[in-house]
């Protein structure tokens, strides 16, 4: 990520002082400072992108570890706070967040779990920066299954995204999520051979106004 002061921020999944991850910043001429340490507690293997709001606090997701070692959301100060917002369960909002979040145009964050939930099909969550998660839908099979990819914001002000099974052929899905309600729209289904299936890419909005 670059961020708003003209520095990199990012994340590794393994190393630090606990071989569980850190949080570093990179200056433009390759000066490299370590802001934070994944120690399990706080997190662990944290595999996606970081996001920054106005303030320059920066935002992101574990996929494993917190308090019940299911993946977290944190967020980071640019002097390296780190702070736990929420623990993933399993059961009740699902577990291994490996996405990145994104900022709707309510200021709320939102974000994907991979599996967890009775279904075992991940979740689409949104959070507030204080900590408020709000599980919007729940995968368990026809309406998909196992989100991969980030999700997009939609010039529309909407969300989009994809899950990598699931659906009426089972391989895979495009979805919205309409803000700021939080409703789901299940847009497609793969059918797997001539128009693909199992999608694991980010969406992009083209010039044509569409996906």
């Amino acid at each position: 990520l670059l961020g708003r002061d003209g520095n990199y921020y990012a994340t590794s999944p393994s190393g630090g002082q606990t071989t569980n991850g850190v949080l570093f910043r990179l200056t433009p001429n390759g000066l490299y400072t370590g802001l934070a340490s994944f120690n399990e507690t706080n997190g662990a293997s944290p595999t996606a992108g970081l996001v920054q709001d106005l303030n320059g606090v920066l935002y992101g997701t574990a996929y494993s570890g917190g308090a019940a070692g299911r993946g977290t959301v944190f967020k980071c100060t640019p002097a390296g706070g780190l702070t736990t917002l929420f623990s993933f369960d399993a059961t009740s909002y699902g577990s291994h967040p490996q996405s990145k979040l994104v900022f709707g145009n309510d200021g709320k964050l939102y974000g994907t779990t991979y599996d967890g939930t009775p279904a075992d099909g991940g979740t689409v969550f949104r959070i507030d920066t204080n900590g408020t998660l709000t599980n919007l839908v729940s995968f368990a099979g026809n309406n998909g299954y196992n989100p991969y990819a980030d999700l997009a914001l939609g010039a529309d002000g909407n969300l989009y995204g994809t899950t990598e099974a699931g659906g009426a052929n089972s391989n895979g899905t495009i979805f919205k999520i309409s803000l700021p309600s939080g409703a789901f729209t299940s847009l497609a289904s793969f059918g797997g051979g001539a128009n693909g299936e199992k999608p694991e890419g980010r969406l992009t909005w083209g010039n044509d106004g569409n996906l």
